[in-house]
């Protein structure tokens, strides 16, 4: 079993609920740091919570940004597991 997501994940991924963003505007929107909410949205991404969305050219920025978005879960998480008796069906 997992252990539970701590502060920042649980700051960062209810910033993302609002919509999505770039990471500035998820680390406003947490109220964290810029390199906490970093590493916790590549954490998150790794795992499957996250998803980049797009990319956008912002007026403050060099390159091109990331856009952020919670990842819509999958049709199997959903449905509950069946359960293993160890007998064939």
């Amino acid at each position: 079993m997992a252990r539970p997501p701590g502060a920042l994940r649980v700051a960062v991924l209810g910033a993302l609920r609002e919509g999505p963003g770039t990471l500035r505007d998820i680390s406003v929107r947490a109220q964290v740091g810029y390199g906490a909410a970093r590493h916790t949205v590549q954490n998150a991404l790794r795992s499957g919570a996250v998803q980049i969305c797009g990319h956008e050219k912002r007026p403050h920025a060099k390159c091109w940004l990331a856009i952020y978005e919670l990842a819509e879960p999958a049709e199997e998480e959903t449905a509950p597991a069946p359960i293993y008796s160890g007998h064939a069906t």
